[in-house]
């Protein structure tokens, strides 16, 4: 089996992680949700209004830059609340879910595009370099599908895997029908699987190995002339489950970590659960929510206090405000910093506090090289960064803007001295560049 070496990355110590599934629950919430968010460049039809009754996998809403395709409902219920922010623009749609819910049965159509999309998993792929659901009935050149851990905390993939084996392997069937050429299966540990169409390569390094993007830099960068997709392992066994069960799969594996987690643990549950549900109980003290990993993940109000779509993952850091005296010159006996500041570079303590304050201020990017020790990616880091700060589009064009996402800017916000966020920074670029490609 090939491997991938990666250089650079950034290990953060969090503690709260789930090694092992001896402590798998299962959680059917009474709210789930769908969020516009997790959709880019979506124009939503909505389909549904507030009381309606629907189905596993009835349509709440089409993508009108993508024809055919429907964003569907996770579970059956009534339709809670729909709930709109500015310019009247969709936030999400909550339903509450019915009691004692069956599971549907689904009719496996000879189109693998059609059987997907009407069990709702069309939006499984991603398509790269906007990260969009593809067109329905497409093919793609290369399908990445990520087996990698994302964050330290998160259970090894591979043991659930194990656990899914049959499903696995089918729903890898299907998926290389859907790739003209390849499909690469990436995994931080060897999964002793073989399938036709399929390449099955282990990837080593930091954290960032799980990022997509570094297994297309290493394996097939981006052509405009080729279509690359990519998809989760969690998404694969669903796609299995749906072909050989021949009923709707709305089921999925959360790990729930983090500081301020009494009782991490594998969690079954249901895609867009109420993370407030899910996390009952092992919240310690005033906590953030993060659906997602601490420094790649999003949280917010009752409106979108729900699990993402491409979300394995939720973790409670502590929310509680602080004032810190003398800010970055305090001692940092328990503090974590990648540029040494702190004691704790000395004491090298076994747990550090985490949590939300920023403890700094906004000021110019200062080049002092924090980027160039941790970047794990084929691009000139204070260059990009500095491009992204002042949207300058041609020079993010050149800089290879194209062969990331907006996870991969996480690590550069976590140690950036200036406190900027990259992430929101990279999203506005690509959704300019978006406008301007589509128009």
């Amino acid at each position: 089996m090939k491997k991938i070496k990666v250089k650079g990355g950034l290990n953060i110590p969090l503690h709260g992680s789930v090694d092992n599934l001896s402590n798998l629950e299962e959680i059917r919430p009474k709210f789930n949700a769908v969020l516009s968010e997790d959709y880019f460049g979506l124009k939503p039809k909505i389909l549904v209004k507030e009381g309606d009754v629907v189905d596993q996998a009835s349509p709440l809403f089409e993508d009108k830059t993508n024809p055919g395709f429907n964003v569907r409902s996770p579970v059956s219920g009534t339709i809670h609340s729909i709930n709109r922010g500015g310019k009247r623009a969709l936030i999400s749609i909550i339903i509450e879910a019915a009691q004692n819910e069956e599971q549907k049965s689904c009719e496996i159509n000879t189109n693998i595009s059609q059987t997907l999309e009407m069990s709702g998993l069309w939006d499984s792929f991603r398509e790269r370099p906007f990260n969009r659901v593809p067109e329905l009935n497409s093919l793609a050149d290369n399908i990445f599908i990520n087996c990698c851990k994302q964050d330290s905390l998160v259970l090894d993939p591979s043991l659930l895997i194990a656990e899914e084996n049959d499903y696995f392997i089918e729903g890898l069937k299907r998926v290389t029908e859907l790739a003209k050429t390849i499909c690469y299966v990436v995994s931080n540990e060897e999964l002793n699987l073989v399938q036709e169409g399929c390449e099955f390569l282990t990837i080593e390094g930091g954290n960032q190995t799980g990022n997509t993007s570094t297994h297309i830099q290493a394996l097939k960068p981006i052509r405009k002339s080729e279509k690359t997709w990519s998809i989760d392992w969690q998404d694969v066994i669903r796609i299995g489950k749906v072909f050989i069960n021949k009923k709707l799969c709305s089921e999925k594996y959360i790990s729930i970590t983090g500081p301020n987690c009494s009782e991490p643990k594998i969690v079954l549950t249901t895609p867009g659960a109420s993370m407030e549900e899910v996390t009952a109980g092992v919240a310690n003290g005033l906590v953030r929510r993060i659906s997602g990993s601490a420094i790649y993940g999003s949280h917010g109000d009752s409106y979108t206090d729900f699990l993402t779509r491409y979300s394995n993952q939720i973790t409670l850091i502590s929310d509680e405000p602080k004032a810190t005296f003398f800010n970055w010159l305090k001692p940092g006996r328990k503090d974590h910093s990648n540029s040494n500041v702190f004691l704790s570079s000395i004491f090298k303590p076994k747990a550090y506090n985490f949590d939300t304050n920023t403890n700094g201020g906004y000021r110019a990017i200062v080049p002092i090289g924090v980027f160039d020790e941790i970047n794990p990616f084929d691009i000139d880091p204070t260059l990009f960064l500095k491009s992204l700060a002042i949207g300058d589009l041609v020079a993010l064009r050149e800089l290879g803007i194209f062969d990331l996402a907006s996870e991969d800017m996480a690590i550069f916000s976590y140690v950036c001295p200036s406190k900027y966020d990259y992430v929101a920074l990279f999203n506005s670029c690509m959704e300019e560049i978006w406008k301007e490609e589509s128009s």
